[in-house]
């Protein structure tokens, strides 16, 4: 069998086996205990979430209703609540949306109520901590779940996660790693193809995604559109916009409602002048799964196609972050509009709290530009374009900050990096970037 393609950038960083596993865990020596037994006596099944009927259409739920009646009939099976639980995260991912996830948690509570410490419990759990940000608590599940069989390779797929989310790459890599030598599939290509583009390998993220393109199914046509729309993703951000639209066109072939491919889609439409396209494919996937990125750019859409009245609704919603719940995404906003700077820098805290990655470090570092920061912004900054990640928002707010803190051959060079990479990253913020660069060509203004 030929061995597949390595995911980590060169130089290699290199983690000595002998820490791999305590690396998440600050300087702890032994892995983690298993968490302690609920002495609590099991709830009557009535009281679950877990056991409410699916909503109206849901594709799953044939499925869904049979684990149901099992879990009811055996209450005291805890396999059966795994069961159960694994059917909600299977319906959450299909029909996107993200308070399923809650149902599959509840079914997994009810499985470690009759089994404390099930593995497969545990591994629901995780995955409804992923959705819901809470990646120390991800990593403290890997962390017990990969100590006690090291060939669970979905537990180092968790680990990697969780890794790359609180901003420890070597740890990552090294969860990775296990996971290409244990089994070669597509949750291992898809986290090398992540962990390639952050270190700026776009060709190397590029030929990983590829691998788990081949390696997805056909039967289960959600991880095939998220594969090809995170390649569209790609190709975006290089600005190759044909290449972008083919592969989001093949995602919405494989899953017509699939949200990430409509965002990218719309994002196309807007940079090639199709304002009201653009504006109708993200409101078509807002409907598919609320998003606040999308959301932002739908209003900049509308604005572009002169629906002015919408957009100023849309942004008002927005900047009330009433109806949404991501921090960064609304940190982002306000710091994009360059309106509400302590507010948007109260939430990036907020979502820094939790995630402390590049893009934490990026969305914290920009709303403190906007705040009047300069030197904490710096430090967040700095190590938001640390890794040399090949996203021209990153460069813009760096070049940005350059220039405010007076020093104009540094941001000459991330400003003029941005617009070279991708002058339609974000309307709105290329724009300033335009203006900070100078007068600039006709032909070079967004």
């Amino acid at each position: 069998m030929t061995r597949p393609p390595r995911h980590r950038r060169r130089p290699r960083i290199v983690v000595p086996a002998a820490v791999g596993l305590t690396l998440l865990g600050g300087c702890r020596s032994e892995p983690p205990p298993p968490p302690a037994p609920d002495a609590s006596p099991a709830a009557p099944a009535a009281e679950t979430p877990a056991l409410t009927p699916p909503p109206a259409g849901t594709p799953t739920a044939p499925e869904l209703a049979a684990r149901i009646a099992a879990a009811r009939a055996l209450p005291e099976r805890a396999d059966g609540w795994v069961d159960l639980g694994r059917a909600w995260i299977r319906t959450a991912r299909l029909a996107q949306r993200e308070d399923l996830y809650r149902r599959a948690d509840a079914a997994a509570a009810e499985a470690l109520k009759r089994r404390p410490g099930h593995p497969q419990a545990l591994h629901i759990r995780a995955l409804v901590h992923r959705v819901g940000h809470r990646f120390a608590e991800v990593r403290r599940i890997a962390e017990t779940l990969t100590a006690a069989d090291p060939k669970d390779t979905a537990a180092w797929g968790l680990l990697a996660d969780a890794a790359l989310a609180l901003g420890d790459m070597p740890a990552a890599e090294a969860a990775i790693d296990r996971m290409l030598q244990q089994r070669p599939a597509l949750p291992a290509f898809s986290r090398a193809a992540w962990l390639r583009w952050l270190h700026g390998d776009i060709d190397g993220a590029l030929q990983m995604w590829g691998e788990a393109l081949r390696a997805s199914g056909r039967t289960d046509p959600e991880p095939r559109a998220f594969v090809l729309s995170e390649i569209g993703h790609l190709h975006w951000h290089r600005a190759r916009l044909d290449d972008a639209e083919a592969a989001y066109r093949a995602a919405l072939k494989t899953l017509p409602e699939h949200a990430g491919a409509l965002f990218g889609l719309g994002r196309v439409q807007l940079a090639r002048g199709d304002a009201a396209g653009a504006a109708q494919t993200f409101a078509a996937s807002n409907t598919a799964r609320l998003s606040e990125q999308t959301a932002e750019w739908r209003a900049l859409a509308l604005r572009a196609a002169g629906q002015t009245a919408e957009a100023d609704a849309l942004d008002a919603k927005l900047a009330a972050a009433g109806a949404f719940d991501d921090p960064r995404s609304i940190a982002l906003y306000l710091a994009h509009r360059a309106i509400e700077p302590q507010t948007a820098v109260e939430k990036a805290r907020a979502d820094f709290e939790q995630r402390q990655g590049v893009y934490a470090h990026d969305a914290l570092g920009f709303a403190l530009l906007r705040a009047g920061d300069l030197d904490a912004a710096a430090r967040h900054l700095e190590a938001a374009t640390a890794h040399g990640t090949p996203d021209a928002t990153l460069m813009a707010h760096r070049g940005l900050l350059e220039k405010a803190r007076g020093r104009d051959a540094e941001a000459r060079k991330w400003l003029d990096r941005a617009w070279t990479l991708n002058r339609h990253a974000h309307p709105r913020l290329m724009a300033e970037v335009a203006a900070a660069r100078g007068a600039a060509p006709a032909k070079d203004r967004p």
